[in-house]
Order: structure tokens, then sequence, then C-alpha cells
């Protein structure tokens, strides 16, 4: 997820549910954290970036539908606005 922080005080509320959300949900955050130190080599770097981790991408898409996580909707539309999200699925060996 590529995004920029809107609203501090509400990202500080927001980030925890979210974090206990995805967690129960089988996936494991903070991969990369958004929080980490991004360095560009070829055009601009996204100003936050975080990865998270899951077992497959269709455990994914039905967390991201899920309703723990849209009801969090509103909150992280106040706190940061996301510029991209998607799934990279490795190949399986």
């Amino acid at each position: 997820t590529e995004s920029e922080i809107l609203d501090a005080a509400a990202l500080a509320e927001y980030s925890p549910k979210a974090q206990a959300n995805l967690k129960a949900a089988g996936g494991r955050g903070g991969v990369v954290p958004a929080n980490g130190r991004i360095i560009g080599l070829i055009g601009e770097p996204p100003k936050r970036f975080g990865v998270s981790e899951w077992e497959s991408a269709e455990q994914l898409q039905e967390y991201y539908k899920s309703p723990p996580r849209q009801a969090l909707n509103d909150l992280r539309a106040k706190a940061q606005k996301v510029h991209r999200q998607f799934i990279v699925e490795a190949p399986a060996n």
C-alpha cells in the first residue's frame, strides 16, 4: 500500500485496530513497515509504503471485503490517503 498521512491522530487510532483485524484474519502486517526509510533509485519514491504478507491472494481478498475491515473505512479515509494498493503473488515453487 502506498499512502500519505492526512491526520496523524486519526492514524494513531486507526493503525492498531487495522493491525489487529489483519492479524485476526491471518495476515502478517509490517513485513515492510509503513514508517520505514524509502530511498528512490529511479523516479520519485512514495512518501509512505507498507507491505503485509498472506498465505494466499484469496485469503487477502476475503479480508479486504470483510466486515471488520469495512468497519474502519471512515477512520482509514480520515487518517490516510491511499494512492495505490495491490497484491503481488509469488509463483508456486
